[in-house]
C-alpha cells in the first residue's frame, strides 16, 4: 500500500469520525430536549396537584384554626382576639415551612438534564481520544 492509498485511507476514516461525533451530538440534542420535556411536565403536573390539594385544604385549615381559637378561648379563659391571633400565628409558621419545603422541588437546578450533560460530557472525552 503506498503512502499516498493510506493518507487517502486516513483521511477517509477522520472525515468517517468528524460525521459519527456530529451525528452524535444531533443526538445528544434530541435526548436533551426530550430530558427537558420531562422534566417540564413532571413540574407542570406537580403544579395541578398542589393547586388542587390547595382548593380542598384551604377550607379545612380555615376550620380547623377557627376550632384551635374557640377551644383555646374555652379552655384558658383567654379572649377571642388573642384565641385566633395564636392561631393565626401557628398557622403561619405552619405555612411558611410548607413553602419553604416545597421550593426546594422547584430549583433551576431540578431542570438541568444532568442524565444528557454527562453523556456529553462524555462524548467529548471520547471524541478527544479519538483526536489524539
Amino acid at each position: 500500500m503506498s503512502l499516498v492509498d493510506r493518507s487517502r485511507s486516513l483521511s477517509r476514516l477522520l472525515g468517517r469520525g468528524v460525521e459519527q461525533l456530529g451525528d452524535l451530538l444531533q443526538t445528544e440534542v434530541q435526548l436533551a430536549q426530550a430530558e427537558l420535556s420531562e422534566k417540564v411536565s413532571d413540574i407542570g403536573r406537580g403544579v395541578t396537584y398542589l393547586a388542587a390539594t390547595a382548593i380542598f385544604l384551604i377550607p379545612v385549615i380555615t376550620l380547623l384554626l377557627l376550632a384551635l381559637a374557640l377551644w383555646l378561648r374555652d379552655a384558658t379563659g383567654m379572649s377571642l382576639a388573642l384565641s385566633m391571633l395564636i392561631s393565626a400565628l401557628l398557622g403561619a409558621v405552619i405555612g411558611a415551612i410548607c413553602a419553604f419545603s416545597g421550593m426546594k422541588y422547584l430549583r433551576p437546578n431540578n431542570l438541568k438534564p444532568s442524565v444528557t450533560l454527562q453523556q456529553i460530557k462524555r462524548d467529548i472525552a471520547a471524541a478527544k481520544d479519538i483526536a489524539t
